[in-house]
C-alpha cells in the first residue's frame, strides 16, 4: 500500500490541469495530506525548532505577497497564482516535515520514485520533449540521484563507492553533448567534494572555501579548452558563446539577474507583485544580451520582470520577507553542510548532491509548477539529514 502511494505521487508529477494557471496533481495532493495531518493530533508529528520558524518565515512571505499585489494593484488573477504559490509551498514544506517522522514512510523513496518515474518519461518521449530536453529538465538529475540511493543501499561499507564517483562524473560529461551545462558542475562538484572529505580528510571551513574556489577556476579553464578545441556540440557552442558574460564561463545566461537587481533596488520592501510586468527591464536585459549576441530580437509582447532565480524571483514579485524566506533556507541548508562533513556517515553522496542541486536551483533557476513540490520534499530531505529520531532515511 505505502509502494502504491510512491508510485501515484511520483506520477502526479506528471499530470496537470488548467486552474488560475497550471495546477499539477502533485499539488493537488500536497493539499489533501496537509488536511490528513492537520486533523490528526500526534506528539510525534510536533515541530522542532527550525521547522517552526521556516513555517513562520512563510506565512510572513504569504503577507508581503497580499500587500504587494494591493499596493501595485495587480489583476485577481495574478495575485491568486502568486499567493496559490506561497500556499502550495507552505502546505509541501508541512507535508514532507510530517511524513519524515512516520514510522512506515521514507521520504527519500518518495524522491527515488520520482526520480524513476522521471527516468520512464525521459526515454517514453513524454510530453512530445526530444531526449535532450528530457535530459535538461529532469533526466540527467534523476539518473544521478537514483545511482546515489542505489549506492546507498547496497555498498553501505563507503561513503561512496569508486565506480559511483566514474559514473556520476561520466553522467556530467556526457550532459555537455546532451547541452546540458548545469548537470555537468553538478556531477563534477559532487566528485570533488566527496574526494575532498573521504579521500582527504579536509573538514574546515576555509580550506573548503579556498579548495572550492580553486575547483571552479580549474572547472572554468577546463570548460573554456572545451569551447576553444569545439569540442560541444554545435547547437551548445554557439549558444555558449552568445551568452558568455561579465557571470563567467559557467553561469552565462544569466542576464535576468541584472533585470533583478534594479527591479528590487527600485522595490526592495513592497515588491513588484505577482508576476508584475515593466517594460524598462526588459530593455535592460536586452541592453545586457545584445553586447554578446547581435542578432538577439527584442521581443514586448509581454514585459514580465523575469529574474530565472528562486531566491531574487520572489523578493522581484513579493518584497523583502519572499527573499528573506530563502535566505534562511540557505543559511540553515550551510550550517547542516558543515554538521554533515565533519560526521561522514553512508549517506553523504545523496546529502551533497542535493545540497548541491538546491543552492543552485535557489540563486539561479525560476520557481513554479513542480519545482514548489519538489524543492522542499529536497530542502526537508537535507535539513533531516542523519537525524536518528526520523525514519526518513529508512529505505
Amino acid at each position: 500500500m505505502v509502494n502504491l502511494f510512491y508510485i501515484l505521487f511520483a506520477i502526479s508529477f506528471k499530470i496537470k490541469t488548467n486552474f488560475i494557471g497550471d495546477l499539477y496533481l502533485a499539488q493537488i495532493l500536497i493539499i489533501l495530506i496537509s488536511i490528513y495531518f492537520l486533523f490528526k493530533n500526534s506528539d510525534h508529528l510536533k515541530l522542532f525548532s527550525y521547522e517552526k520558524k521556516i513555517l513562520f518565515l512563510i506565512i510572513l512571505w504569504f503577507f508581503n505577497q497580499i500587500i504587494s499585489d494591493l499596493v501595485n494593484q495587480i489583476s485577481f488573477n495574478n495575485s491568486a497564482r502568486g499567493t496559490t504559490k506561497i500556499i502550495i509551498t507552505y502546505l509541501s514544506f508541512y507535508s514532507f516535515f510530517k511524513l519524515s517522522k512516520l514510522p512506515n514512510i521514507s521520504i527519500v523513496k518518495i524522491l527515488l520514485w520520482i526520480c524513476l518515474i522521471n527516468i520512464l518519461y525521459l526515454f517514453s518521449g513524454y510530453n512530445n520533449y526530444n531526449f535532450i530536453t528530457g535530459w535538461k529538465f529532469s533526466g540527467g538529475v534523476s539518473i544521478s540521484i537514483s545511482l546515489i540511493i542505489f549506492f546507498n543501499l547496497y555498498y553501505k561499507k563507503y561513503l561512496a563507492n569508486n565506480f559511483l564517483l566514474i559514473l556520476i562524473l561520466g553522467i556530467g560529461i556526457l550532459s555537455l553533448f546532451f547541452e546540458t551545462r548545469y548537470l555537468f558542475l553538478f556531477n563534477s562538484l559532487l566528485v570533488f567534494y566527496i574526494i575532498l572529505f573521504e579521500k582527504f580528510r579536509i573538514n574546515g571551513i576555509i580550506p573548503i572555501v579556498l579548495s572550492s574556489l580553486i575547483f571552479y577556476f580549474f572547472m572554468t579553464n577546463i570548460y573554456e579548452i572545451i569551447i576553444a578545441y569545439e569540442l560541444l556540440p554545435g547547437a551548445l557552442l554557439e549558444k555558449q558563446l552568445s551568452q558568455n558574460s561579465e557571470l563567467g564561463i559557467l553561469l552565462g545566461g544569466r542576464g535576468e539577474i541584472f533585470a533583478s537587481y534594479m527591479a528590487i533596488s527600485d522595490a526592495p520592501i513592497i515588491g513588484h507583485g505577482s508576476w508584475a510586468e515593466n517594460c524598462d527591464y526588459i530593455y535592460l536585459i536586452y541592453d545586457h544580451k545584445i553586447q554578446f549576441d547581435p542578432n538577439i530580437k527584442l521581443d514586448i509582447t509581454r514585459c514580465l520582470i523575469t529574474s530565472h532565480s528562486v531566491i531574487f524571483g520572489s523578493w522581484v514579485n513579493s518584497g523583502i520577507f519572499g527573499f528573506l524566506f530563502w535566505f534562511y533556507i540557505i543559511i540553515t541548508m550551510l550550517k547542516k553542510f558543515i554538521k554533515i562533513i565533519r560526521t561522514r556517515d553512508n549517506s553523504i553522496a545523496l546529502f551533497l548532491y542535493l545540497f548541491i542541486s538546491l543552492f543552485w536551483d535557489i540563486i539561479f533557476s525560476p520557481y513554479g509548477g513542480t519545482r514548489m513540490v519538489y524543492a522542499p520534499l529536497c530542502i526537508v530531505i537535507v535539513l533531516m539529514h542523519n537525524n536518528q529520531k526520523l525514519t526518513y532515511f529508512k529505505i
